[in-house]
């Protein structure tokens, strides 16, 4: 129910002239409207979309997970390309700022469905698209002045922090390969010298020779993790004794241990962005780890004559002050990625495999 009074609506028609009205019957209809009712439906859709992303991920399912965060997006984008056609707005600017948003949000959502790598590259097309394109459209064309409610629902601020990623990309990209370029001198510097002593030359030779007998081809071979076409890996997968323990799991016909050619890692921005949600995750299966093995794990503390000291986790596990003082490796720093994409990999990022590490020491 909703209290009625010419105050607060003077535009109605009953206001206007309520001395006409007199000795007529009025009809009011008392009914929850449409688009009030989509509009709560998608106030509880969107953390229900979030929550339940989280949760299915770890339960374990692989698809489901990604389609619940996409649908942010692309079902939220149907829904504002619907009001621009059943959406009672006064104002035609409303109409395009709904265009502008729909038609982003959607076809963003299916770049995250179904072309997750390109996230990170389409990211900053879409803050552009709708955080410009929206205000200008609400505020004609920025003739008027755009407000804060206007300045709230726009993407300005994810598209500065995106282009400021974008940019810090670009100068950890110049700096590697301003690395690489010294340490390519240093380790030709290091090759002549070792190929200018005829002994070395001979001994290179000989390994040359015991090589070639083997029949070794002269290509990568394993060029990433579990290459089902290798044929070193045919008789020996790590996770085969991992499937056939999970054979009798309820989450095993999810296709959690499942290996596919199309799970294949190739953005390092997707790259990294699994690594900020695993690296918790894996923090604490090494933990469980190293306390059922007495393990140890560095200590961030010095001792007195310099060497390193280590604290052993289920020592830490009761002392919280002890636990503190570990000294927990942090995800591999992107400068340093670079360099070995770059150097070593081939630009592979399929190879990156110890982004998220710890170390634990057994004595």
């Amino acid at each position: 129910w909703t209290i009625f009074s010419c105050e607060s609506t003077p535009c109605a028609e009953i206001c206007k002239d309520p001395s006409g009205l007199r000795g007529r019957t009025l009809e009011f209809t008392v009914q929850l409207r449409a688009m009030y009712i989509a509009s709560t439906v998608f106030v509880f859709f969107q953390p229900f979309a979030c929550v339940g992303a989280v949760v299915t991920a770890r339960l374990g399912f692989q698809s489901l997970p990604k389609t619940l965060f996409a649908s942010l997006f692309h079902v939220v984008g149907v829904w504002e390309i619907l009001l621009i056609f059943i959406g009672n707005f006064d104002r035609i600017g409303t109409r395009i700022a709904s265009f502008f948003w729909g038609t982003g949000d959607f076809t963003f959502g299916l770049v995250i469905e179904l072309q997750e790598r390109y996230m990170m590259t389409v990211l900053p097309f879409y803050c552009a698209w709708t955080g410009i394109g929206g205000s200008a459209s609400s505020s004609n064309l920025y003739r008027n002045p755009v407000s804060e409610d206007q300045f709230g629902y726009s993407n300005f601020i994810l598209m500065i922090t995106a282009l400021y990623f974008h940019a810090g990309r670009r100068f950890h990209l110049f700096k590697a390969s301003r690395n690489i370029k010294i340490e390519q001198r240093k380790y030709n510097d290091l090759w002549n010298s070792l190929c200018s002593n005829e002994e070395n030359r001979q001994a290179l030779q000989r390994i040359s020779e015991l090589v070639a007998l083997h029949r070794v081809p002269n290509r990568v071979i394993q060029s990433r993790v579990h290459d089902p076409s290798c044929l070193l890996e045919t008789w020996s997968l790590p996770l085969d004794w991992m499937k056939r323990r999970n054979s009798r799991s309820a989450l095993s016909k999810k296709g959690v241990w499942k290996m596919s050619q199309d799970t294949k890692v190739e953005s390092l921005d997707q790259l990294y962005a699994q690594a900020v949600f695993v690296e918790p995750i894996f923090r604490k299966k090494v933990q469980d780890f190293a306390a059922a093995s007495r393990g140890s794990f560095p200590s961030s503390l010095l001792a007195l004559d310099g060497r390193l000291e280590c604290i052993i986790w289920k020592d830490a596990m009761e002392d919280e002050n002890l636990a503190q003082q570990v000294r927990w490796a942090p995800i591999k720093s992107v400068d340093r990625a670079i360099e070995k994409l770059v150097r070593s990999y081939n630009n592979d990022v399929s190879r990156l495999f110890d982004v998220v590490r710890q170390c634990i020491v057994f004595e």
